[in-house]
């Protein structure tokens, strides 16, 4: 059982590995006698258990041999099988265990389906297991592995091919030649097969099967088998000392018999390393290495670069009896070949019909959005997953449109009968696609609509809504983030570049940095982008820096090093980012962290990707990188406050240039390069245009002063965020009282704010250093705690109005008017009265510089 669940990467020890043992012991013919002769079907018995073991989830890492935990149920059985052989007076046996094991209710189940005769097999299982000896395991090795049947565990590969069942294989020549080549040596090496999952390392032992039964090999390889390991089947019941060996001997025995008829392929061969491993005895490449150091057996492996650095590498004297062949990942051209070569088999299985375009569309799409996979790999399975929502899609639509038939022919009104006969004229469309044979065409939509399920990427047809609304995105952005239009233009811009495929394929979508004070949206708009391009804001991947501190935190961004605690559960950005590949990341107040950060995220930026602490490549080119930070946020907030005051002496003495429109050219949006400070710029600007840029220079001179010119130079642009204005602020505001104009009208309240309140808040909230934060802060601090008593009360309840109003007669006084609605959704006569809410002085503020927390 240890053997089996080690190999299975399983944790824990359930009754399916006990099953297993039982069935596939060393006394295999027992159980299958038994079962056989209750006219049950031993095959399905033995399938269904091991579709229960397939089905068990697998830990990412191996469990040490015998590390595995045994479960209470397999305790329960043994207690029981205990139980009951005392009962009969005996010592306790496989029929107990196999007594005990008809209490559980599944393998109870698996018997009864296989049509045994359940009473019948408690019978049988005393006698069969009394009166049947021990195998006889003496005698010569030729009487060993005379009846030695070597595909109870494995396939033949060769067989497979000659009836047609394995693929065509594609641009594989020099791979299969070169195994060829090496099995054609007198002094025999085993070819072992390195390269990536998903690159077709398998397919290239299924090309040379196929070689091999057309004729297409050197004379010595001519009628040879090629057997395929399982490697589920040879450690099944093998829990007593000495079984895994005894298995190992019996094909090793059978390959040097059949040296020059037997070619022995072993996938996933690093999980040979320490398989069979108990007190005392070897592992299976123990075992090996005599054999294929003599080249008594052909033997083939196959791994990844990873496992084999991993396990087989480590090992000198088992790795030099290998010859290595890499299997690189083929090309988008060769990919393309392999789809074309293979599209009637998909064809034919699905009943749909596929276009090269199609074909092309999936090579590219894969190529650019599925970075974590390889070639042909993520191109098949997204082909074949395409062409199986394609049918069942259809299948679908024809089920729902026959129930909403059948419901709208019970109701008797003019409206039903139009839609009757609407849904009617679509299911006759669609059951023309599929009429007299026809096939369903798969389109790009289809194939965009999977890579979406896989990656999260809004991939879909770009319909004339999705077109107008990237058009429109710097518009969409504007109306939640106030006042910083300079920002979200760049971010849109940026994205509309990557959706119309203009963006470099090597880099992230853009690398923003947003400089300003806090509360002005620079977090906010990482948030609108997410939304609205990303399809949430959970797509939003935020790091805060000041977590990253210290020097060993940069680390945890990647993963531990090797040997630490931790390294096995991945970095906290690269792991974030290889579950959402299309996303937004966000490294808020980026100044707060170690000068460590950008040795590793310089790659990101420059190439697009990032390797993590086990050495996995993992890319952002689908990501937006935005980094925030308050560095010279003093020279910002007193630039603008000067720049302002100027536009406004400027406007009464009738001159045009405002504070915004210097802004505009050469202000947060302009680039131009930093320039040495001259002291400040109190009272040396003769213009806004000329106070903001020296704002700019001062502002990025810090900047300098702090980031390394590698990392400014990587920014797509750097974005300085202008304090919030009055006008701002009111649309900030604005904003927060409509989230709680929504959360009252989902409770059936019709909540209203006047100028007049708005005025209030305003006065009493605003804050020119701390922006508009203190609008959310003020309504969580003075109006929700108030409104929520009244909504608990019922005094506040579904069908009113509320109105938010300031005092008539108390200018320092906010009111809550409430009524009844009436149908007509006016105040109902005699309901409408009102309630103190907040009364409260306006404070002074110098200079903005005081937040008093809102006291």
């Amino acid at each position: 059982m240890d053997t089996l669940a080690w190999h299975l990467h399983h944790d824990r020890l359930c009754l399916a590995h006990l099953l297993m043992v039982l069935l596939e012991g060393s006394r295999l013919d027992t159980p299958r006698e038994v079962i056989t002769k209750c006219h049950g079907d031993f095959s399905h018995v033995r399938g269904a258990v091991k579709a229960v073991l397939v089905r068990l989830p697998r830990t990412p890492v191996t469990v040490p041999l015998g590390g595995a935990k045994v479960t209470p149920a397999v305790t329960e059985v043994f207690l029981r099988a205990r139980r009951i052989a005392e009962a009969e007076g005996s010592l306790t046996g496989v029929q107990h265990v196999f007594l005990a094991l008809l209490y559980c209710p599944t393998f109870y189940k698996i018997l009864v389906n296989s049509g045994c005769d359940v009473e019948l097999f408690k019978e049988e299982l005393s006698l069969a297991y009394k009166n049947t000896p021990m195998p006889n395991t003496s005698g010569t090795t030729e009487q060993l592995t005379k009846d030695f049947d070597i595909t109870q565990y494995g396939e033949d590969l060769t067989e497979k091919a000659a009836k047609g069942k394995l693929q065509p294989v594609i641009g594989r020549d020099e791979e299969i030649d070169r195994i060829a080549q090496i099995l054609s040596r007198m002094m025999t090496k085993a070819p072992l097969l390195i390269g990536e999952p998903g690159v077709g390392k398998t397919a290239v032992i299924e090309g040379l099967a196929q070689r091999i039964v057309e004729g297409a090999v050197p004379k010595g390889l001519r009628g040879r088998r090629i057997i395929s390991l399982d490697l589920l089947n040879l450690s099944a019941g093998t829990s007593m000392r000495g079984e895994f060996e005894k298995r190992m001997k019996e094909i090793i025995t059978f390959l040097q018999r059949r040296k020059k008829d037997v070619i022995l392929f072993v996938d996933e061969i690093h999980t040979l390393v320490g398989a069979g491993k108990t007190s005392g005895s070897s592992d299976a490449t123990q075992i090996l290495k005599v054999p294929l150091a003599r080249g008594e057996i052909v033997l083939v492996g196959a791994t990844t670069l990873e496992e084999y650095k991993l396990h087989i590498e480590k090992d000198a004297a088992f790795c030099r009896r290998f010859q290595n062949i890499v299997v690189e990942a083929p090309s988008k051209e060769r990919a393309l070949s392999i789809l074309k070569k293979v599209k009637t088999n998909y064809e034919k299985f699905h009943s749909v019909d596929l276009s090269d375009e199609v074909l092309e569309g999936i090579v590219a799409l894969s190529d650019q959005y599925v970075k974590q996979r390889s070639f042909p790999d993520k191109a098949l399975d997204l082909l074949d997953e395409a062409c199986s929502w394609k049918k069942v899609s259809h299948n679908k639509q024809i089920v729902v449109l026959k129930r909403k038939i059948e419901e709208a022919g019970k109701k008797k009104d003019e409206t039903a009968a139009e839609e009757l006969q609407k849904w009617k004229d679509e299911l006759a469309a669609l059951e023309e696609l599929t009429a007299n044979g026809r096939r369903l065409a798969l389109s790009l939509h289809d194939v965009a609509h999977i890579l979406h399920l896989w990656t999260g990427i809004p991939l879909g047809k770009m319909t004339e809504d999705e077109i107008s609304r990237v058009l429109r995105l710097a518009d969409i952005l504007s109306s939640r983030v106030i006042g910083q239009q300079q920002a979200v233009k760049a971010v849109a811009d940026a994205l509309a570049i990557q959706r119309a495929g203009l963006s470099p394929k090597n880099k992230p979508l853009g690398t923003f940095m947003f400089l300003g004070s806090s509360g002005v949206g620079k977090t906010e708009l990482a948030k609108a982008v997410a939304e609205e391009m990303f399809d949430s804001e959970k797509n939003l991947i935020r790091l805060d820096m000041v977590e990253y501190q210290e020097a060993h935190s940069i680390s945890r961004l990647i993963g531990p090093p090797p040997g630490y605690m931790g390294n096995d559960e991945g970095g906290q950005l690269t792991e974030a980012v290889r579950q959402k590949p299309h996303s937004v990341v966000l490294f808020d107040e980026v100044e707060n962290a170690h000068k460590n950060l950008w040795s590793v995220l310089l790659p990101m930026l420059d190439e697009g990707h990032l390797s993590d602490s086990k050495g996995n490549r993992v890319d952002f080119t689908n990501c937006l990188i935005i980094l925030t930070s308050n560095i010279g946020q003093q020279h910002i907030l007193e630039g603008y406050k000067e720049a302002r005051a100027l536009s406004a002496s400027n406007e009464k003495a009738g001159t045009t240039e405002t504070a915004a429109g210097g802004a505009a050219e050469d202000g947060n949006g302009g680039k131009e390069p930093a320039a040495a400070a001259t002291g400040g710029f109190k009272g040396s600007g003769k213009s806004p245009r000329d106070i903001l840029k020296r704002m700019r220079q001062s502002v990025m001179k810090e900047v300098l002063g702090y980031f390394k010119p590698q990392v400014i130079g990587r920014m797509s642009e750097i974005i300085i965020f202008e304090p919030l204005n009055t006008a701002a602020l009111k649309g900030v505001l604005s904003l927060k009282l409509a989230g709680l104009t929504r959360s009252l009208a989902a409770k059936g309240v019709d909540f209203k704010v006047t100028d007049s309140a708005m005025t209030f808040i305003l006065e009493r909230a605003s804050s020119y250093k701390y922006g508009g934060r203190r609008m959310g802060k003020y309504l969580e601090k003075y109006i929700k705690p108030r409104v929520a008593p009244l909504l608990i009360s019922g005094k506040v309840k579904s069908g009113d109005r509320a109105v938010l109003a300031r005092s008539n007669t108390n200018p320092n006084q906010l009111n809550l008017i409430i009524c009844e609605l009436d149908e007509a959704g006016n105040c109902r006569p005699g309901t409408k009265y009102g309630t103190k809410l907040v009364v409260q002085e306006v404070k002074t503020q110098e200079d903005g510089d005081d937040d008093e927390a809102l006291e």
